[in-house]
């Protein structure tokens, strides 16, 4: 995964990406899980307001959810 901080928060709250697919398509974002899955691997951007309502979902700030891992 691509950004590290999105993985540990996942874990912390013990949810899967299919989950986090689930609760964003709840709220409004429709993406399947393998549109988030290639976005979380870093081969297709994340909207602007899918990442903040991920923040929301995770409860944490977006720019450090999606901060990359060099």
């Amino acid at each position: 995964m691509k950004y590290k901080n999105l993985a540990v928060e996942l874990a912390r709250r013990g949810m899967t990406k299919a989950v986090l697919t689930t609760k964003l398509n709840e709220n409004g974002v429709k993406i399947s899980y393998s549109t988030l899955c290639r976005q979380l691997r870093g081969d297709s951007e994340i909207p602007f307001g899918q990442a903040m309502e991920m923040g929301k979902i995770l409860e944490s700030d977006a720019e450090y959810l999606l901060k990359e891992d060099r």
